[in-house]
């Protein structure tokens, strides 16, 4: 594995002077934060259309996510490979780097693809979930499925399970006040994606939720929900330009309780005539393009780059075709800013850079490893 990892590494030339002892440790894709989730799911009828859109849950409902202690990850397919330590300045800022370089697969694999979003078919949907042997045992009155704007497909329930009392987890492992275990409910999941029939989608992250009420006297029971993310040559498909509308390339979110799938949020992409980029940027050179412009860039001192990936990036060419390039993501860390006064936040926001490795273009993106703290 070490050498494998030291040939991407070779390849895409990541200079000496920036990377330290190569790490052997893997590391969860996703680490768990306290991360607020919508813990309800309202359907709306579009006018004319007969076609239900799922929204946001209710705002009442904050979600309390706690990792399960034996949660599967992707650590069999990704390893922290390099680490990046230095310090980058222009105009008189200043970033640091303190980050990890992961790559899932071979550099020398990827590829330049026209993208198309996959369509998925609502009757398809309902006969997994909703049909006789369906995947959903609850009342499937209060289930709708409906095409989200921009791209993929949505189902949901309307009532999340509530209980008179506070429920509490069985064991280790479980959503309160379920009886299905997270291995269970992972099971399920799985499942679900095997029926679905997409192949190209990795299991990337699980986690026990325990929604918490306010301004309620029940409170919600507890469920497991599951990511996954489409590969394309060994590398996520998970980054996407502002010139594109949609929340993310492609992913499949798939929540479970006792009741079975309650919840599933998926979209891909179909790919086709694939090239292969006549140059790649590397490493070294992407830092370096990012500190001549750092003073221009969104970056703050506050707010290090913890993490470096690549990946692919989804984005819209001037002829209104979809894209997939390789890309550099850098990820963030706004712990310390968030502890700062409100006014400091404001004057250093910061978000995720994506950097399209074949035109070095760059581009603000949500941050992945979001901090949420109250600030002082």
């Amino acid at each position: 594995m070490r050498d494998a990892y030291k040939k991407v590494f070779d390849e895409v030339k990541v200079g000496d002077e920036v990377v330290e002892e190569v790490l052997s440790q893997s590391k969860n894709r996703f680490p768990v934060k306290y991360i607020v989730l919508a813990a309800c799911f309202a359907a709306v009828i579009l006018a004319g259309a007969g076609i239900f859109t799922n929204n946001n849950p209710p705002k009442n409902y904050e979600t309390e996510v706690i990792s399960a202690s034996h949660a599967l990850d992707s650590a069999e397919k990704e390893e922290i490979v390099r680490y990046v330590s230095k310090e980058i300045s222009c105009g008189g800022k200043r970033v640091k780097i303190n980050a990890s370089v992961v790559a899932d697969g071979h550099a020398g694999d990827m590829h330049i693809y026209k993208a198309k979003h996959r369509v998925y078919s609502a009757e398809r949907f309902e006969e997994i979930l909703l049909g006789e042997n369906g995947m959903f045992n609850g009342n499937k009155e209060d289930a709708s499925i409906g095409f989200p704007l921009g791209s993929g497909i949505n189902f949901g329930v309307y009532n999340y399970l509530s209980a008179d009392n506070k429920p509490t987890a069985r064991g280790e492992g479980y959503a309160k006040g379920c009886e299905t275990s997270f291995d269970d409910a992972k099971r399920i999941s799985d499942e679900f994606l095997k029926a679905e029939g997409s192949t190209d989608y990795v299991f990337v992250s699980g986690e026990v939720c325990n929604p918490i009420a306010y301004g309620c006297e029940c409170a919600p029971m507890g469920y497991y929900e599951f990511r996954y993310i489409q590969y394309a040559d060994g590398f996520p498909v998970e980054s996407v330009t502002s010139n594109v509308y949609a929340g993310t390339a492609s992913e499949l979110t798939v929540q479970v309780d006792d009741r079975g799938i309650i919840f599933v949020r998926m979209s891909g992409l179909d790919l086709s005539e694939k090239e292969k980029p006549e140059k790649m940027i590397m490493l070294d050179e992407a830092i370096d393009l990012i500190e001549k412009s750092l003073d221009e860039l969104w970056f703050s001192e506050y707010a290090p780059i913890i993490e470096i990936r690549l990946e692919y990036l989804l984005d819209e060419a001037e002829n209104g075709e979809l894209m997939l390039f390789p890309c550099w993501r850098f990820c963030v860390d706004k712990t310390q800013l968030l502890t700062l006064p409100l006014e400091v936040q404001r004057e250093n926001d910061t978000n995720d850079l994506c950097m399209n490795a074949v035109t070095g273009e760059m581009f603000r993106t949500m941050e992945r490893y979001p901090a949420f703290q109250t600030a002082e």
